[in-house]
């Protein structure tokens, strides 16, 4: 009996969960480089991501807090919101996510 309710709680789990579990969390922005270039300190810092486990993101920045969803193709990680949808490639290293677009690269480093 255990076994089949781990087994339903396991495929009713998102897609994106069982492919990157380690990516679900809040994630602060810590740095951005431009063309090789950091440019965080011309660039406000209080931007943070919130990946919940069932395809919602929750962005935070200054005052304002935006919802969408999230999903994994390959190596990519697509957030969509109300307005506009961004493709990243991403890298994940233990607690630090970079976001890479074209020349930019948006580096996040996972809270608590």
């Amino acid at each position: 009996m255990l076994h089949n309710l781990v087994f339903l709680f396991y495929i009713s789990l998102p897609a994106n969960f069982l492919q990157q579990p380690q990516l679900i969390g809040n994630w602060k922005v810590t740095e951005i480089i431009s063309n090789g270039k950091s440019i965080g300190a011309d660039i406000p810092m209080n931007i943070s991501l919130q990946f919940l486990p069932d395809g919602k993101v929750i962005a935070h920045m200054d005052e304002k807090t935006e919802m969408g969803r999230w999903k994994i193709e390959g190596e990519f990680l697509i957030l969509f919101q109300p307005k506009t949808t961004e493709k990243f490639r991403f890298q994940l290293q233990g607690n630090r996510l970079n976001l890479i677009k074209d020349a930019e690269m948006i580096v996040l480093t996972k809270q608590g």
